[in-house]
């Protein structure tokens, strides 16, 4: 399996490898493409699957020596030495972190898909659950999420958010309900908010409604409105990242906001 190896003169990183018909081999590694490693936990003499070091080909940030991207036969690694195959959580984690840090286009996504063995448009609706998570308490962390018009801007808010995803299939195409759970808390509040959106991986974002656990007054009908500002930009990225279509967003321009208890 290959590892990821310092230059001696510390001027960038490479990849290095043996394989069956050319022995050893090098590849160099761009700052972008080690930092993708780096991110995802790969440090110093680490093993590399080749399956990953095929998506940094494909990416850009490896150079292999050629303008073309390394076919499987051309890094087929020794039987004995493992493949290095991804389990699905380790491949979604990875392009996870390429959306984050680089600029992939549709195609690319549709390749690592590909190399890195997850099937169908299921896994882009996974990696969009996981980015608004992480979107929404980085934002809360900055104190940049919206927060209840009730509750003083003195206090000191937190907001956590936790998505699930719903399958279902609908002639033939994979459809999820998205339920982003939010909790905002403040040292005399406790608010919980729902969001559920309906994306389509043909028809893109079909629905989206939220619910609170109080009565929807003008106030918190304007509270869940500006969350749901705060979280279309992210959605919107990672759609347009990824090879699902964005829907219509005129469907989305009335929001609905229930009662819990109702």
């Amino acid at each position: 399996m290959p590892n990821l190896e310092e230059y001696e003169d510390k001027s960038a990183y490479y990849v290095r490898a043996h394989t069956s018909d050319a022995g050893e081999v090098t590849y160099r590694l761009l700052e972008a493409g080690r930092s993708v490693l780096w991110t995802y936990g790969i440090r110093d003499s680490d093993a590399i699957s080749w399956a990953i070091v095929r998506a940094l080909d494909v990416l850009g940030v490896i150079d292999a020596g050629g303008p073309t991207t390394l076919a499987p036969d051309e890094l087929a690694p020794n039987i004995d030495s493992g493949a290095g195959a991804l389990s699905d959580d380790d491949a979604l984690e990875f392009i996870k972190i390429v959306q984050t840090q680089l600029e992939p286009s549709r195609d690319d996504i549709a390749a690592l898909r590909d190399i890195l063995g997850l099937s169908g448009r299921k896994a882009e609706l996974e990696v969009i659950g996981v980015a608004i998570d992480e979107h929404i308490e980085s934002r809360s962390e900055a104190n940049a999420f919206p927060t209840p018009l009730d509750i003083e801007s003195t206090e000191e808010t937190e907001t956590t958010s936790n998505t699930n995803i719903e399958w279902s299939t609908v002639d033939g195409h994979e459809r999820a309900k998205f339920q982003i759970n939010l909790v905002t808390e403040s040292p005399n509040h406790t608010l919980y908010t729902t969001h559920c959106l309906h994306i389509s991986e043909n028809d893109g974002l079909e629905k989206w409604h939220a619910s609170i656990d109080a009565a929807p007054s003008w106030g918190r009908k304007i509270f869940v409105i500006k969350q749901k500002a705060a979280i279309i930009p992210t959605l919107v990225s990672k759609l347009e990242a990824s090879t699902l279509e964005l829907g219509d967003p005129s469907e989305q321009l009335n929001p609905t906001v229930e009662n819990w208890f109702d």
